[in-house]
């Protein structure tokens, strides 16, 4: 048995993907203008915030944009490469997913390939400039331990990214008319996650760490790299909950799995 044919599968599906998005260069320009501007206003009202009062909490604005920064990487890399996790819905109310079922490596390896959106792209590349600047600004001194870190704290981001996105499209197995909503207002708490989360109330602290773990994908990292004690032991957690989240994903997906039934046409 061949143990590198799904990864293989998966690379190609992700590179047909993106070159085929690729020819249509007006709309990957587009795409990634309408990103990066995205981002600018976010962060334009971040700057707006600390021009009226100074600081975020006891956070600087230097500080905020290394969380800001780190937390778009992750939501690029997912977009780029996981972005066919959003077609669920509609493959299970279609019954498109029939063709996928017996396919080697899984049905799985094919869904999430269906689509790459190449806007992420600008997400991944603003992402790291604004981390860049925030990291420069602050005074961070890296060592090859902080690289690989920051490495690190990348992979497990976006496997968070994909796992919690995977949980919330599974429930179409279940309620199939829920469309993508679902998926749409779970992954839209990622964008509460740019900005220190001691700054909201405790139930939206618990609820981004322990529920929606999105604050593992940018700020608990980001807050081991600023050397912030009150969340430390938290942050060290990362790889922990990226592998239940990312177990649990699996096994919810194949939950649902058994329950589909074909369309039969």
């Amino acid at each position: 048995m061949d143990r590198t044919r799904p990864l293989r599968i998966y690379l190609l599906r992700v590179a047909q993907n993106v070159q085929a998005q690729a020819e249509y260069r007006l709309d990957f320009v587009i795409g990634n203008l309408a990103t990066v501007l995205r981002q600018a206003v976010g962060l334009a009202f971040v700057w707006v915030i600390f021009e009226r009062v100074g600081s975020l909490g006891s956070w600087t604005l230097a500080e905020v944009m290394v969380i800001y920064g780190l937390a778009g990487v992750p939501l690029g890399l997912f977009e780029l490469l996981f972005n066919g996790l959003w077609r669920i819905n509609g493959m299970i109310r279609l019954g498109e997913l029939d063709r996928f079922l017996h396919r080697p490596g899984g049905p799985l390896l094919y869904v999430m390939t269906t689509d790459s959106a190449l806007h992420g792209v600008g997400d991944l590349v603003t992402g790291l400039i604004i981390f860049a600047v925030g990291a420069a600004q602050v005074g961070l001194s890296w060592s090859l331990g902080s690289v690989l870190f920051t490495v690190g704290a990348i992979v497990c981001g976006t496997v968070l990214h994909f796992s919690i996105n995977l949980i919330s499209a599974s429930v179409s197995f279940w309620v199939v008319g829920l469309r993508s909503s679902l998926m749409y207002g779970v992954h839209s708490l990622s964008e509460f996650t740019k900005y220190p989360l001691t700054i909201y109330a405790n139930p939206i602290q618990l609820l981004l760490t322990w529920v929606v773990p999105f604050g593992f994908a940018g700020f608990y990292p980001a807050a081991i790299l600023l050397d912030r004690p009150e969340t430390t032991w938290i942050a060290t957690l990362l790889p922990l909950v990226t592998g239940a989240f990312f177990a649990v994903s699996l096994l919810i997906w194949r939950a649902g799995l058994r329950t589909y039934e074909s369309t039969g046409s």
